[in-house]
């Protein structure tokens, strides 16, 4: 099965030309979104990124661990209904890059040289006209590292509410 580009640039190399194709392959009310039992509070609904939000948060990561992938594994990348695409994921990175936080009232922390791999989840890809339309993010354990907070918790930080208004 040949998948789209799109589909193929979601499961391949975090890089510029990944962010740079996000303008393009993405619908403009596109969202990203934790789902089920096992999301993190700060992770649930209503939170959801946004066609603006993703290139931000993967710059920020890919800064962090340069190394930053997102690897199908199991079954690989499989069409499970039509313009919907889904994998058992791993996300892994080094933490050799810049200091990181996932929260601006968050403390960065330093490169800890730290190996960190979160999953694997079920990543679930939603095409329409031949865009991406959402993505949906499973932590598949309760207690599992997730998204970017659980880059920040496995190499020491701390998780914190905002600060009160």
């Amino acid at each position: 099965m040949s998948l789209p580009g799109p589909v193929t640039k979601f499961w391949s190399a975090r890089d510029d030309a990944f962010i740079a194709s996000i303008e393009g392959d993405y619908a403009d009310d596109f969202q990203l979104t934790f789902v089920g039992p096992h999301t993190p509070p700060f992770l649930q609904a209503p939170f959801a990124m946004t066609k603006e939000m993703v290139p931000k948060a993967m710059g920020n990561l890919m800064a962090s661990f340069p190394d930053l992938a997102f690897t199908p594994v199991g079954d690989g990348i499989k069409e499970i209904s039509p313009g919907v695409y889904q994998s058992l994921t791993e996300v892994t990175g080094k933490h050799t890059g810049e200091p990181f936080s996932p929260m601006p009232w968050l403390e960065k922390i330093p490169a800890t040289n730290k190996d960190v791999k979160i999953g694997p989840e079920t990543f679930t890809l939603t095409m329409v006209d031949g865009k991406v339309k959402s993505v949906t993010i499973e932590a598949l354990h309760a207690g599992a590292p997730v998204g970017p907070p659980g880059f920040y918790t496995e190499i020491g930080g701390v998780m914190k509410p905002p600060p009160a208004a």
